[in-house]
């Protein structure tokens, strides 16, 4: 992550809410709070682990090398940004989703559905990127 101090704090809460029961998150050398808050987790959470992208090396492969240190961690692993937002539509935790509906899956697909700027010039500052981003643009036919 990089750059995402204004919703690192909801995109965490989200996805902990949400039954996310580990994060492996990879920072890239920000210039506002995000490694604040990435530390503030740390310290508070233990399911958030961060790891700083070496700087000698920009096309650092965060995914594989995710993939590579904690094959044997865990039967699913979801890649995000901190702009998307997964969780169940069935009103239940991720884990709970995928135990009971993708016992089978080596891979599964989520429906995307892209919010855009909901009509805003300026991100709203006294409300959650979740509330202030709700109009879903709708794919042309």
């Amino acid at each position: 992550v990089r750059e995402q101090g204004p919703y690192l704090r909801e995109w965490l809460e989200f996805h902990i809410a949400a039954g996310v029961a580990k994060f492996y998150i990879h920072y890239d050398a920000s210039e506002d709070d995000t490694l604040d808050i990435l530390e503030e987790y740390t310290r508070k959470d233990e399911r958030v682990r961060v790891f700083h992208v070496p700087k000698e090396n920009p096309a650092y492969d965060h995914r594989g090398r995710c993939i590579e240190d904690n094959v044997d961690r865990g039967r699913w692993m979801l890649f995000l940004e901190p702009d998307e937002f997964v969780f169940s539509a069935h009103g239940i935790s991720l884990s709970h989703h995928l135990q009971v509906n993708c016992t089978e899956t080596l891979k599964m697909d989520v429906d995307l559905k892209l919010f855009g700027a909901s009509g805003h010039r300026v991100r709203p500052s006294d409300r959650l990127v979740i509330e202030s981003y709700d109009k879903w643009n709708k794919p042309a036919s």
